[in-house]
């Protein structure tokens, strides 16, 4: 394995590692992948073990251009091409018919697959030369903090892949906007890097979040039994590591359908301490002892923050786009503190705020404290 500090390898060696058959972490502006070719199946099952990642979460294909989309999906929905048009580069996720080719490791059993074209110049280049989209979820262990930097990738998946191509700190900051076109309807099931009110602009109202029973008739097992085709070997492997930190994926061999989208467990984006999810700076409590053990990520200050161990503004302007760019580089500060919990106010329900209240929502365990 690497021994090189934070793992960092050349753009030449992750190219070989990926034309190979390999796993490499790999920069974008939303998040670090970790990548390897979506036509390798024993690739893809390797990016589940290291990742000690549950089969029934699906994978997103990763483009060097839009024309490449032809090679993972059937057909393009007129609306899902005029988002493509408008978004791409960038971090917009659509959800297309498969072609049988794509394996279902990759999309979790479902007939359907997750592709985007990323808005990094590093990134498309790394797709293009290794001679086939890559397929890639974010390079951190599942249902952690997602990684914004090379160092941070290394931290959780050192001695579990091969290396990084480091791109530097990420622009965007939060994954990919995920929006389904499934026959009709048109679905938001990840909000994201592209705020819903642009892609409302584009193509009208859409609907807003989907149960995972409506995910489609497609099991998990179905997954679970192309991990055979992927070879004996590397099948093993990955079902042997495969050992999910959070309940969701404990209990995977209990899941009936695959989730319709990557990051919609109940517990994801999680740090080590106990995490808590409140409306306002308001409904905070006000027990001294509790606030001197806790760790408090806002937006920006305001009246009323006394006796917290510290305060973390995510934006001291209170810009959002700023504090997507520093979400998960600032769990990962709190959660290294020698508090019990960390803290997290809810910011404006508008633009990426609504992506960054999803990712602090379930970093709670999806659950809310003083509703």
């Amino acid at each position: 394995m690497n021994d090189s500090p934070h793992g960092i390898i050349s753009l030449p060696r992750g190219i070989e590692i990926l034309r190979g058959g390999g796993v490499v972490a790999i920069p974008t502006e939303t998040v670090y992948g970790l990548a390897a070719r979506a036509d390798m199946p024993n690739a893809i099952a390797e990016i589940f073990a290291a990742k000690k990642r549950p089969f029934f979460d699906p994978l997103i294909v990763h483009l060097s251009h839009a024309e490449q989309v032809e090679l993972v999906a059937e057909f393009v929905p007129a609306k899902a091409q005029k988002l493509m048009d408008k978004f791409w580069p960038g971090p917009l996720s659509v959800v297309l018919p498969k072609k049988k080719s794509i394996s279902d490791l990759i999309s979790a059993g479902l007939p359907t697959v997750a592709v985007r074209c990323p808005d990094h110049d590093l990134a498309r280049r790394i797709i293009a030369e290794s001679g086939f989209p890559l397929a890639a979820p974010s390079a951190n262990l599942f249902g952690k903090i997602s990684p914004t930097s090379a160092e941070a990738v290394w931290q959780q998946l050192h001695g579990r892949i091969d290396g990084v191509i480091d791109g530097g700190a990420c622009s965007v900051g939060v994954e990919s906007t995920i929006v389904a076109f499934w026959d009709e309807s048109v679905v938001l099931l990840r909000p994201g890097g592209i705020p819903l009110e642009a892609i409302q602009d584009i193509i009208g109202e859409i609907q807003v979040g989907v149960p995972v029973a409506e995910a489609g008739a497609s099991t998990a097992s179905t997954a679970e039994n192309s991990i055979a085709e992927a070879g004996a070997s590397t099948a093993s492997t990955a079902e042997n590591q495969l050992e999910a930190p959070t309940e969701a994926a404990e209990n995977s061999t209990r899941v009936s359908k695959p989730l319709p989208a990557p990051g919609t467990t109940a517990s994801h984006y999680a740090p080590q301490k106990a995490m808590l999810f409140y409306p306002s700076i308001q409904a905070l409590p006000q027990d001294r002892t509790w606030r001197q053990e806790s760790a408090l990520l806002l937006l920006q200050k305001e009246s009323g923050l006394k006796d917290f161990y510290v305060c973390k503004e995510l934006s001291p302007t209170g810009d959002l786009s700023q504090a997507a760019v520093n979400l998960y580089a600032y769990m990962r500060k709190l959660d290294a503190l020698p508090v019990k919990r960390i803290v997290a106010v809810a910011l404006p329900e508008e633009s990426l705020g609504l992506a960054i209240n999803d990712r602090l929502f379930r970093a709670a365990g999806s659950q809310k404290a003083g509703f």
